[in-house]
């Protein structure tokens, strides 16, 4: 079945979708989702399948699942209503069971009205974000194409392929977006840290000078320590990573809102978190935790700190749990990190989920370009504030 997973980071709504085998994708932004959308509610008496994971709902339309990640992000935007309201006046009770109803829409519904990019993984192949619109006459309700025949209708020229990235919004950076919630994992209270073999592949991917013994370091160390400790253990974190971090995000704390939007020492914009929320799993509570963020509390140190720890978090859950595609999703954001390592997965015939699950593979660091917002260096610039002995997850 293919999946298309609709998201919102930031102002910005953002959707992939794979076919059935996660080797073929296409990103959508802003109006493109919205197409789907209207696609949606077009056709919204057909879904079926209705069920609640975590803070997600997901339906099928026949051969396509659809996944609205962070319903209660969702339900603040005006141009969700109607899923909502559907639901609502179907009396699907959104809780962790699957509900059936009768109904039929195919991909070809979706794919004749936004398009679809059929990228074919090759090692040695240029990449392109090719979207093609097939004619209305090829699909009714009731006889969808298949993918498959899709495929026969759209050739894929490999050699006249571009990059996913070149024709996408330009996106924010890290302060510009919130966390997608967890996706089921259970937590287990131990030592809220578990060794991994992290440091090898720092020390084997990663060109970093040690500058441990900087004085920036040693000042966070001094003035910040024992609150990093502190809540990097309540959110199941390495202290000396949230370390590393906060010393190149600032290196000293400031309750002044900086020419970048952003405040204090872990950097947190305050356009996009100012009045909103963040959750992350608490190890000393054993549950999940939400805290509502303020400008005013955001000159707090401790607090400045705490929503620091819980924005990692949710990166390193977003994130598959992978460190390093957490780190540098903390500057760029996890959309522009999702996007390179696309571009790599399609580049070396990997996939997505392959790449993401395998911290050991850092060939997606290669692809970080400027054309991306943020600092494509920002991994090497955290990692070498970070002691030799390792990186903790």
């Amino acid at each position: 079945m293919s999946e298309i997973n609709i998201y919102k980071s930031g102002n910005t709504l953002s959707a992939i979708m794979f076919d059935s085998y996660r080797n073929k994708y296409k990103v959508f932004y802003d109006n493109e989702v919205l197409d789907i959308l209207n696609i949606i509610k077009k056709h919204k008496s057909k879904i079926e399948n209705v069920f609640y994971s975590d803070d997600d709902i997901n339906f099928d339309l026949t051969d396509t699942k659809i996944i609205l990640s962070d319903k209660s992000k969702l339900k603040k935007d005006k141009r969700f209503d109607f899923i909502f309201k559907y639901l609502e006046d179907k009396n699907y009770k959104l809780h962790k069971t699957r509900w059936q109803k009768v109904g039929a829409i195919g991909l070809a519904l979706l794919i004749s009205t936004i398009g679809i990019v059929s990228v074919k993984a090759a090692n040695d192949t240029t990449l392109n974000d090719q979207t093609y619109s097939l004619p209305e006459s090829t699909y009714s309700d009731d006889s969808a194409l298949s993918l498959e025949d899709v495929n026969e209708i759209v050739e894929v020229n490999e050699d006249n392929i571009e990059t996913i990235n070149e024709n996408v919004a330009k996106e924010t950076n890290h302060k510009d977006e919130k966390p997608v919630p967890n996706e089921g994992k259970e937590q287990e209270k131990t030592d809220n840290t578990n060794d991994e073999n992290i440091s090898e592949v720092l020390e084997d991917e990663l060109d970093i000078g040690s500058m441990s013994d900087s004085e920036k370091l040693e000042y966070v160390k001094e003035h910040y320590g024992n609150i990093i400790d502190r809540y990097a253990n309540t959110y199941g974190l390495d202290s000396n990573l949230i370390t590393a971090i906060a010393t190149q995000e600032r290196g000293k704390h400031s309750d002044v809102v900086d020419s970048g939007g952003a405040i204090g020492l872990m950097q947190i914009q305050v356009g996009v978190w100012d009045g909103h929320s963040v959750t992350a799993y608490n190890y000393d509570t054993g549950k999940e935790e939400t805290v509502e963020i303020s400008l005013e509390k955001l000159k707090d140190v401790n607090f400045n700190i705490k929503i620091g720890c819980m924005i990692f978090q949710s990166y390193l859950k977003e994130m598959d749990d992978n460190v390093i595609a957490a780190i540098q999703s903390y500057n760029m954001g996890t959309g522009s990190v999702k996007k390179i390592i696309v571009t790599y997965a399609t580049a070396s015939g990997k996939t997505y989920d392959a790449i993401i699950s395998n911290p050991d593979d850092t060939g997606w660091l290669d692809y970080r370009t400027s054309s991306f917002p943020g600092d494509p260096d920002y991994v090497e610039n955290v990692t070498r504030y970070y002691p030799s002995n390792g990186i903790k997850k």
